[in-house]
Order: structure tokens, then sequence, then C-alpha cells
């Protein structure tokens, strides 16, 4: 699985640059390998999954999709 510094690093980017965001947004696998992210064909198969209207939305789906699969701790 993509590593939280890639998630972070690609979430990131798109928090200061908008082209790059927009890009996310609509082609999200081309967008980052566009910015030279390796993504393996299950992350590119995860990434492309995602749907989102805005980078709150996707950025809460991606850690969703991504994130270990620990118990829930209230």
């Amino acid at each position: 699985m993509m590593s939280w510094k890639t998630i972070n690093q690609i979430l990131g980017l798109a928090a200061v640059d908008k082209e790059f965001a927009q890009a996310l947004l609509k082609e999200p696998v081309a967008a980052v390998q566009a910015r030279g992210f390796q993504l393996t064909p299950e992350e590119q198969r995860v990434l492309s999954g995602i749907s989102a209207s805005d980078m709150h939305e996707l950025s809460q789906r991606l850690i969703q999709e991504l994130r270990p699969s620990w118990p829930d701790q209230d």
C-alpha cells in the first residue's frame, strides 16, 4: 500500500498547487504519475476508484481506503 509519507506528499502538493489539486480530482492516477510519484497497480486501482468533489472529500476517502485495518478504539 501507498506509504503515509507518499499520501502526505500528494495531499501537501495539492494544498499548495491548485492545478495539481484539480487534476487530482479529475484524473488522480495520471496527476500523481505526472508529478513523478510511482504507484503500484494496487495503488493505482485504489486511487482511480476514489471519486470526490473536492480535496477535503478526496483526502478523507484516500485515508479511509489506505489506512491499516485497525480495530476501532473509543
